[in-house]
């Protein structure tokens, strides 16, 4: 079994959308598998006590998606970025922006040259801008289940069409060698409008497999792993199986799945919210699944937008190396966000009209926990993170002491009450938390 590895390299990574990642991966052809989780986290050291190499983080280097058409008048897209229009998009919760490409660039060299792991997003990997002006290849995490393992996100929109081919070999070129794609609705229902349809997901994963068969007739080429949302309405064992058998049926890598998260706190959805039982129930179920599959060469994986109450149910099927057994589960302790694992986004200046380049403390909700900025430091003549410390350890206080979830950035209802809904913390609770920084006995 190999080790997640970050990717170290010189130059900046390129990531894709959807922050929250699987990990490292298995070899084939082994005779265990493991659920490809992230390692474990210890939340007892202080932020100031980590170093560079512990701490993520991924630069939004643009938030506007759709397809080009005349809202480029009005900030939107000038070229093709998703092309979708998902009514939940965690993207949405900024005004559009671009930052300068060759900016972006630049910092990333500079907080890599510090050690800090960093990756350049875009709304898919696909994108014109992500792979003619950034360039750049791979997530912040790299999944050790492909030789070439630059990991890619894309819709399916932009692999769907007839541009697909050359897509696919641009990416190749700068690194990608694993493509994760969501599957919305094409297996099971999708509580948000606007999302791809079943029929381009279906063209891009046979696209993806044409090329791969094109260009590497002995085999190889792009490895997938399809994402599956898990709503209160999906949390069940037949729905989980329906996934696996369709990813089965299809020889799709890893079946990955992560939590719904009403990250932009949309009407109407409230109830595909997951409680905490709700959560504990997929752990459960998953546990189950592994068993079933076992002798498959489906793998499976979860995200970080997961909370981690019940993962008790499926430490067993962690890779040993990845330091579950420190678990505690009276302190469930998940993402990282927060905490090791920040986002970077521009945010229009009123004063001047440039754009800052704030640092957010969740990757997936822009809105919530500012914790920081982007800084040129005129002595080091390089930019580097300045955080906001205090904001920082406010925020991991209240996740070890349970004051929220451990996916603070979704919106969730871990009791099924309205004053105490999960995965973001009640008004008065968000209010004291991101209100402003304080000092907390940690």
């Amino acid at each position: 079994m190999k080790n997640i590895k970050n990717n170290t390299s010189e130059e900046p990574s390129f990531a894709s959308a959807g922050g929250c990642c699987v990990s490292k991966g298995k070899e084939k052809n082994q005779p265990k598998k493991y659920i490809l989780v992230y390692p474990y986290t210890d939340p007892t050291t202080p932020f100031s006590d980590l170093s560079p190499e512990q701490i993520t983080l991924y630069f939004h280097v643009t938030n506007k998606t759709g397809k080009p058409s005349t809202s480029s008048l009005l900030g939107g897209p000038k070229e093709p970025t998703c092309a979708a229009n998902c009514s939940g998009c965690y993207f949405q919760t900024l005004p559009p922006y671009e930052v300068d490409t060759e900016l972006a660039k630049q910092v990333a060299r500079d907080f890599r040259e510090q050690g800090y792991d960093m990756g350049l997003v875009t709304a898919d990997s696909f994108s014109d801008i992500a792979l003619d002006r950034l360039g750049q290849a791979g997530s912040a995490f790299r999944y050790d289940i492909s030789e070439q393992n630059g990991n890619a996100w894309t819709s399916g929109n932009l692999l769907s069409g007839p541009t697909a081919n050359n897509r696919l070999s641009k990416g190749w070129q700068i690194g990608y060698g694993i493509i994760t794609i969501s599957l919305y609705n094409t297996v099971l229902d999708h509580p948000m409008e606007g999302t791809p349809k079943k029929e381009p997901i279906l063209r891009a994963i046979k696209n993806i497999k044409a090329w791969n068969t094109e260009t590497f007739p002995e085999g190889g080429g792009y490895d997938i792993i399809t994402t599956q949302l898990i709503s209160k309405k999906s949390c069940n064992l037949a729905s989980m199986r329906k996934v696996a058998d369709w990813c089965l049926e299809n020889n799709i890598r890893v079946c990955r799945f992560n939590a719904f998260a009403n990250f932009i706190n949309q009407d109407g959805v409230q109830e595909y919210e997951l409680t905490t039982d709700d959560v504990k129930t997929f752990w459960k179920h998953l546990s189950k699944l592994q068993e079933e599959y076992l002798d498959t060469p489906l793998q499976f994986g979860v995200s970080e937008d997961m909370s981690a109450e019940g993962i008790e149910e499926c430490i067993s099927f962690f890779d040993p190396k990845d330091g579950w057994e420190l678990f505690d589960s009276e302190n469930p302790y998940w993402c990282r966000a927060g905490y090791r694992l920040f986002s970077i986004n521009g945010v229009k200046n009123t004063v001047n009209d440039e754009i800052d380049l704030v640092i957010t403390g969740c990757v997936d909700n822009w809105s919530k926990a500012p914790i920081g900025k982007v800084i040129y430091d005129t002595d080091q003549e390089r930019y580097i993170p300045d955080f906001d410390v205090l904001q920082i350890e406010s925020l991991r206080s209240a996740i070890r002491d349970k004051t929220i979830s451990t996916c603070w950035g979704g919106v969730g209802n871990p009791n099924g009450k309205e004053e105490t809904r999960g995965f973001l913390p009640s008004t008065q609770r968000e209010q004291e938390l991101f209100g402003g920084p304080r000092q907390l006995d940690v």
